[in-house]
């Protein structure tokens, strides 16, 4: 087992700075916030990459390597973001380990609403990632559909009905959290979407406890009701 540790480790050093180049391995450096700030406290950890051992960034860079290669429509190119981003989830060093007496296994990153560092975590060996990788997504045909990035108190289309996920004051950091995997979808979304922005648009966020946030919420709900 540690041969092929040794091995795994050759290889990614083969490719990392090219990867890195390419936008198959994260390069950001990750902000401080107050879910991201102890990244650096607890475990040191100044860039995304360093969240995924050797292993889990071979296997993840080969896929969007691939990925790159292979697909040329946006709906395939869409899929396969998905596809990574599940990989990711379930193969971090964040990917808690599940003792349950049924059937022990990693979790997912993401078990909960928090970028927890782990004493110890699950690594899964790629065949055990074609249940994450390989699903099956279920279609309705729309008659209409119009999918934009705005901000929710500028709002301007006419709709029957309004479907939201509200934050939770600072009890989720919906824009820190969503950095995990933009730092590895940036090339990815530019190339699928490239006019969608890539950045988790901190600034923008409805957050707080105080009567900003209240504020904020009031507006949102006012014009969505308008």
């Amino acid at each position: 087992d540690l041969q092929r540790e040794d091995i795994v480790v050759q290889l990614l050093s083969k490719r990392f700075i090219e990867w890195q180049e390419n936008g198959y391995i994260p390069t950001d450096r990750i902000e401080s916030g107050d879910e991201t700030t102890r990244l650096y406290k607890e475990r040191g950890w100044q860039y995304w990459h360093q969240l995924f051992n050797p292993r889990q960034l071979l296997v993840n860079g080969t896929f969007i390597s691939y990925l790159e290669k292979l697909a040329k429509t946006q709906f395939q190119k869409s899929i396969g973001i998905l596809g990574v981003n599940k990989s990711l989830n379930w193969g971090s060093r964040l990917s808690m380990w599940n003792n349950a007496a049924v059937a022990e296994k990693p979790d997912s990153t993401f078990i909960n609403q928090a970028l927890n560092t782990l004493f110890n975590y699950g690594c899964r060996a790629l065949n055990m990632l074609e249940t994450c990788f390989v699903f099956t997504i279920s279609s309705n045909n729309c008659s209409t559909s119009n999918v934009e990035l705005l901000d929710a108190r500028f709002i301007k289309s006419i709709n029957h009905y309004w479907i939201t996920d509200p934050p939770y004051a600072d009890a989720v950091n919906y824009h820190e959290l969503s950095e995990f995997f933009l730092a590895w979808d940036k090339t990815l979304l530019k190339k699928a979407f490239p006019e969608w922005y890539t950045e988790s648009k901190r600034k923008d966020a409805v957050k707080g406890n105080d009567e900003n946030f209240t504020k904020a919420m009031i507006d949102v709900y006012r014009n969505l009701t308008n």
